[in-house]
């Protein structure tokens, strides 16, 4: 097939025909030829660009990022992006053996060779989590041991324990109220956050997991608090975390709450005090923006 409409190329690549125009008349991203009905289109050349284009804007450089440069410019970073992508999937492999044989020592050896190549939000980002949710599909094929997932998050909380020790405890500054609710162990993404925030200069306080509102309530009576945040993993049974963000709201009327997690999708309450972060990439975008 030699020649493709926008219809085409918005079935082949995922974006939108709308967001194609867009990119055209902004950024001069894919300036269509047009048939003698004016409608557009396209030859194979302009379908590998847009694949690049999309590619790239997927992996989170932004679209006038990607206009300024020039085709070689963008099929060199296509390149250096796939085979960093490679780099990943070698170390989630070898920290995935490393914690099925219960290896501590192999695991810190895998993450020295590591961090001296990468950010630890990089690590955290694309080896961590990844590994992580490799555990949860193997777990759910009966193909892993609790024991051996547990063994993970235990490394990699001792991990971004390290790097909080890093960074001072500040003062000044509206303060964020970190907790899980009743009902939520998962004490690694608090921990995360936790540094996200002293990393970037703001000021938090980590209460801990299976936190009950009464415990929040005494908190308060002594301690000025802006923001609570919370992140949701467990799906709950007494409750449902729309409910539980509806009773944080009515019960704590001057803070913000701050909701992230896998269950967030599920929250429909829309509140001018509530935030909700449905991605890893917004929580994180989030912790370091300015507030």
């Amino acid at each position: 097939m030699n020649h493709f409409t926008i219809k085409d190329i918005e079935t082949i690549s995922g974006i939108k025909a709308q967001t194609l125009r867009v990119w055209e008349q902004r950024y001069g991203i894919l300036v269509a030829k047009r048939k003698e009905s004016k409608h557009r289109i396209y030859n194979n050349q302009d379908l590998q660009q847009i694949l690049s284009v999309a590619y790239l804007n997927k992996k989170g450089h932004k679209i006038s990022r990607i206009a300024a440069m020039t085709a070689d410019e963008i099929k060199n970073k296509v390149l250096e992006k796939e085979q960093q992508e490679h780099l990943y999937e070698n170390f989630i492999s070898q920290f995935f053996e490393a914690c099925a044989d219960i290896n501590e020592t192999r695991f810190n050896k895998i993450y020295q060779a590591l961090y001296k190549h990468l950010s630890f939000e990089n690590i955290m980002m694309h080896v961590f989590y990844p590994l992580l949710e490799r555990f949860g599909n193997h777990w759910m094929l009966n193909q892993v041991i609790p024991a051996q997932e547990h063994f993970a998050c235990e490394c990699i909380t001792r991990k971004i324990e390290l790097e909080i020790q890093k960074y001072p405890s500040l003062n000044k500054g509206p303060v964020t109220l970190l907790l899980l609710p009743e009902g939520e162990f998962h004490r690694l993404p608090l921990q995360y956050i936790y540094l996200l925030l002293k990393k970037n200069g703001k000021r938090a306080v980590l209460l801990g997991s299976n936190v009950s509102i009464a415990t929040i309530k005494n908190y308060l009576t002594k301690n000025k608090v802006e923001y609570i945040q919370l992140h949701l993993i467990t799906a709950f049974f007494e409750s449902t975390p729309q409910s539980l963000v509806e009773e944080l709201l009515n019960t704590f009327t001057t803070q913000k709450i701050i909701v992230s997690g896998p269950v967030v999708k599920s929250i429909h309450k829309e509140d001018p005090r509530l935030i909700k972060l449905n991605s890893v990439e917004q929580l994180i975008q989030f912790c370091t923006s300015v507030k």
